[in-house]
């Protein structure tokens, strides 16, 4: 199965309704690419940060559907332990603190396996205040960028374009 096949299958997959938001929403492009970085798609969303009292959600809306089946991810105010992607349990696997001007951001990777599904395995790479970043695919090595076209954003994803540790494994570094 193709990288466009299997995003595409994902977009599908999944579905669920938008939360009320108490806080103005601010535009996303979701970009995918391929595994030899050619850039297939672009999307357009909302991004709509909802709190609970133990609770942050992130969604990604377009027309009042979810366009991505992993945007609405939520993360507990007073652990990142796991995040939860579309009601599923992602642990985190690793963390790592870049220093991006006079701001130390972290950026958390979690391990996202769907129960009963084949070839969704993806890390998440997300960061507290800001939201999804990328999605690297397991299995196809695909990429997709969630680009808030803020500058924080823009320098995390270079470092991670950039990251020869594993922490980010790109095709050409394996």
């Amino acid at each position: 199965m193709t990288p466009i096949r299997i995003a595409t299958l994902l977009f599908l997959l999944f579905s669920c309704s938008k939360p009320s938001g108490d806080r103005p929403s601010k535009l996303v492009e979701i970009k995918n690419y391929t595994f030899d970085d050619v850039l297939t798609g672009v999307m357009k969303a909302d991004l709509i940060i909802t709190e609970t009292e133990d609770s942050i959600f992130y969604s990604y809306m377009s027309n009042d559907t979810v366009v991505f089946p992993f945007v609405t991810a939520a993360i507990g105010k007073n652990s990142d332990s796991e995040l939860r992607l579309h009601n599923d349990r992602t642990p985190i696997v690793a963390k790592k603190t870049f220093r991006l001007g006079e701001v130390d951001v972290e950026i958390a990777k979690y391990d996202f396996d769907a129960p009963d599904e084949i070839d969704e395995e993806a890390y998440v790479y997300f960061v507290k205040g800001y939201g999804l970043l990328a999605l690297r695919g397991r299995g196809w090595f695909y990429i997709i960028h969630f680009d808030d076209g803020s500058q924080l954003g823009k320098e995390a994803m270079d470092i991670l374009d950039s990251d020869t540790t594993g922490f980010f494994v790109r095709p050409r570094h394996l």
